[in-house]
């Protein structure tokens, strides 16, 4: 039994515009298609849909999973499709990406990670794929355009259940759940929808993740397939564990790559986990690179630097990018300015202080890519 995306093959799948033809091979294998999973939702989207794919396709069913982001790619049959989106890569057309996946492979399965920049793109992933079963793992705030508040975000997102047959939600946080949950519970009664709202023993919810095994199990009773496999479930909690684990950079100290996180809540999730199961007494220092064009996800993350203020385990955030004010006047000493730094002898200093570096905020960025490779993971070595 295969239980790891059999990524040994990769391969290229490229965006093209959809003729007649593939526009009716769109229909015809989206009509026939068993199931029809949408995850949707803030955190752990991508690692979901791998989590579905692997699991589904280790149990020989016909499946497709498809993620998003900077990255996307397709999990077809054993194969990694790595999706070329042209020479402009953040401008192309929602429907010649995914219908044209499903008009281009056809599954009894699809598992489609939902594209959720705005309320537009969330509505038009609905029409376009027609989901039979939406999964949300969760709901933070990290893209204004969605909603500036939890309830903001629960009607986006329970406004467009219309056509769904069932529903997942599992967010651990309590706080956010009381938000959401009448909110997602008012839609699915109006519109006929089984919400199933699973709850995550608070032993285990600090690991930032961890929702996705519960999801899995509630998914494969929707599905009328065996309970997880002690492996298959193991297999899916190593993989979480891994995502969070320190590397150890060339420079000797341990960090740990936050910057695609996006937003308060996971991330405060995240620093305590690692401070309870990594850090020890290690001085913490945090890169935080705020992006002009991401100025609501820089006012979101205001109140998490108030607490990081306060946080004697943190030596020193350093600051990159634009806009980023509010946030020096908030950390005060604290706080130095990544464009004022020799980031090399930042580095040094900080291994020899044996200290811990964490990144955050913002990851998708040329300054952000140039630290990666400054700090050059080595995947063997890690705590």
């Amino acid at each position: 039994m295969t239980l790891v995306i059999d990524n040994h093959i990769d391969t290229a799948y490229k965006i093209h515009r959809l003729s007649r033809h593939d526009i009716k091979r769109y229909r015809k294998n989206l009509s026939e298609a068993k199931y029809r999973i949408l995850v949707s939702g803030s955190r752990g989207k991508s690692g979901l849909v791998e989590d579905i794919y692997s699991v589904l396709h280790g149990r020989e069913l016909d499946v497709l999973g498809k993620v998003t982001g900077s990255k996307p790619k397709i999990f077809y049959r054993g194969v990694t499709y790595h999706i070329d989106r042209g020479p402009n890569p953040k401008r192309f057309f929602l429907d010649h990406e995914n219908a044209g996946i499903i008009a281009d492979f056809k599954s009894d399965i699809y598992c489609f990670e939902n594209q959720t920049i705005s309320k537009y793109t969330n509505g038009y992933i609905h029409f376009l794929f027609k989901p039979h079963i939406e999964i949300i793992p969760n709901l933070r705030l990290e893209h204004a355009e969605l909603g500036e508040s939890l309830e903001e975000l629960a009607h986006t997102f329970g406004s467009t259940l219309k056509n769904v047959d069932y529903a997942i939600y599992a967010e651990p946080i309590i706080d956010n759940r009381d938000k959401v949950i009448p909110i997602l519970r008012d839609y699915a009664s109006k519109y006929g929808v089984e919400l199933r709202i699973i709850d995550i023993p608070y032993s285990e919810s600090m690991l930032p993740g961890v929702e996705r095994v519960y999801i899995l199990q509630e998914l494969m009773d929707i599905m009328g397939l065996p309970p997880l496999t002690y492996y298959e479930y193991n297999e899916v909690i190593n993989r979480i564990v891994w995502e969070i684990k320190p590397r150890v950079s060339t420079y000797g100290f341990y960090y740990v790559d936050l910057s695609k996180v996006n937003d308060p809540d996971t991330t405060s999730i995240a620093l305590e986990y690692l401070k309870k199961n990594y850090v020890m007494d290690r001085p913490i220092y945090i890169i935080a690179y705020f992006r002009g064009d991401r100025i609501d996800r820089t006012k979101f993350f205001l109140p998490f630097f108030e607490k990081v203020r306060d946080d004697d385990s943190i030596e020193r955030v350093i600051l990159g990018g634009m806009y980023y004010d509010k946030v020096m006047k908030i950390l005060g000493s604290k706080a130095l300015e990544m464009k004022k730094l020799d980031m090399d002898s930042l580095f040094r200093d900080i291994a020899n202080e044996d200290g811990f570096l964490i990144l955050a905020v913002n990851g998708v960025t040329l300054d952000m890519d140039v630290v990666r490779g400054m700090l050059s993971p080595i995947p063997q070595q890690s705590l």
